[in-house]
């Protein structure tokens, strides 16, 4: 039996004794829809439930619980590739061992060998500046209290008098006590008198002090210092 058009003010239901399934305002209530076709949903739609699809294609807000089909090889790392879901085949991470491989480049300012108390050391980089010849300007500081030791190599360019150096310095620290040896310098060109002395000392201060590397240049030039750290944990 079929319905016309504006026969229910009421609205329609369902069973003895009549269950609600469209109000009088066209609202519907059922507990169960089977639907062969299409749904339109003109305005928002609040479901309390799971939704359970083959393929979903829109924009979601919220929590979604779900898997998604990616190409690439097993294990590729996803990435997001201009807004869309990607894979890196290059860099691949194995749940069995739980490691990572990079068949490629590996690019990072920082770099930390071991996890918690098995930390071993950090490596880092960074590239200071000076413009005067005052005496022992710091180019880098650590906390006293989070190494036992330090390794740097400094590459020191002074273009305004087209100088180089490159220096190699090995620290050990056991809380104030701090002693360094300066095991190698190359200066370029060679008959050059180098662009800065370079020194690694122990400056007072807060949670127990800093390991601090300072520079006295050779000029007042404008002068680059490209530093390679290597901080050994205590």
């Amino acid at each position: 039996m079929a319905a016309d058009a504006f026969n229910s003010a009421g609205g329609f239901s369902t069973g003895i004794p009549p269950v609600p399934v469209i109000d009088l305002n066209g609202n519907i209530t059922a507990p169960r829809a089977t639907i062969a076709g299409n749904i339109s949903v003109g305005g928002n739609a609040a479901i309390s439930g799971s939704i359970t699809a083959t393929n979903f294609y829109g924009n979601v807000q919220g929590n979604i619980t779900a898997n998604i089909s990616i190409t690439g090889p097993n294990g590729a790392l996803l990435f997001n590739s201009y807004g869309l879901a990607a894979t890196a085949d290059s860099i691949k991470y194995n749940p069995d061992t739980k490691s990572v491989t990079v068949e490629e480049n590996f690019t990072a300012n920082n770099f930390s060998l071991g996890l918690g108390d098995s930390q071993f050391y950090t490596i880092s980089s960074l590239v200071a500046t000076t413009n005067s010849a005052s005496a022992d300007q710091v180019l880098h500081k650590v906390l006293a209290s989070a190494v036992c030791s330090m390794d740097y190599t400094i590459i020191a360019t002074d273009a305004v008098a087209n100088t180089r150096q490159t220096s190699k310095l090995i620290a050990g620290v056991l809380g104030n006590d701090v002693g360094y040896y300066e095991y190698g310098t190359i200066d370029t060109p060679a008959a050059s008198p180098g662009v800065g002395d370079f020194k690694v000392n122990f400056e007072p201060g807060n949670f127990g002090g800093n390991v601090t590397l300072t520079v006295t240049p050779m000029s007042a030039h404008l002068t680059n210092y490209k530093i390679l750290i290597t901080s050994y944990k205590a």
